[in-house]
C-alpha cells in the first residue's frame, strides 16, 4: 500500500483551497438543446496551494524532503507514495472551523484525499538564512490516480 508522508507542521502564511468538481460532459444538440452528463457523485482534482514567507531554510529543506520522499516511492503494484495532511494544525493551521480544515486536508465524507505535489516546491531566498517556499498540491480520491 501506499505511504503517507507527513507534510511538515507549518503554517502557511497564504493559502488557496478548490475542491475540486464532479465529472461531467455536456453535449450540445443541432437544435442548441444541452444535455449534461454526470460521471461520478464525488468531486475530482482537488487543489491546495501554500505559500510559506521567510521561513528559515532549515524549514524550506523540510518540504523539500518531504517532495523527494513522496515522489520516490512506489508500493508493490505501482502507487506512488501520497504527502500527508494534519487535520488540525500545520497546513490548515489558521482555518478555525475544524470541518473546513477535515474538508482541505483529507476531505470529511466519501473516500479519502490523497495529495500529490502539482509540481516542484518553488523556493525563493528572501535573504541569508530565510526562504519563501510555493507549494502547489493536487487531491486525487484514494485508489485513484495510482500511476
Amino acid at each position: 500500500m501506499a505511504t503517507g508522508h507527513h507534510f511538515p507542521y507549518f503554517t502557511p502564511s497564504k493559502r488557496s483551497y478548490t475542491p475540486g468538481k464532479f465529472p461531467q460532459r455536456e453535449f450540445q444538440g443541432l437544435n442548441g438543446a444541452v444535455t449534461t452528463l454526470q460521471y461520478g457523485v464525488q468531486a475530482v482534482d482537488s487543489k491546495l496551494e501554500m505559500t510559506f514567507k521567510n521561513i528559515t531554510d532549515a524549514q524550506a529543506n523540510a518540504i523539500l524532503d518531504n517532495y523527494e520522499a513522496v515522489n520516490g516511492g512506489r508500493d508493490s503494484v505501482g502507487r506512488q507514495d501520497y504527502v500527508k495532511l494534519p487535520t488540525t494544525g500545520g497546513a490548515v493551521g489558521g482555518v478555525d472551523n475544524s470541518n473546513l480544515q477535515l474538508q482541505m486536508a483529507e476531505r470529511q465524507s466519501g473516500p479519502k484525499l490523497r495529495y500529490r505535489y502539482a509540481s516542484p516546491p518553488i523556493i525563493t531566498s528572501t535573504f541569508p538564512g530565510r526562504s519563501t517556499v510555493q507549494v502547489s498540491l493536487r487531491g486525487y480520491l484514494e485508489g485513484a490516480g495510482s500511476t
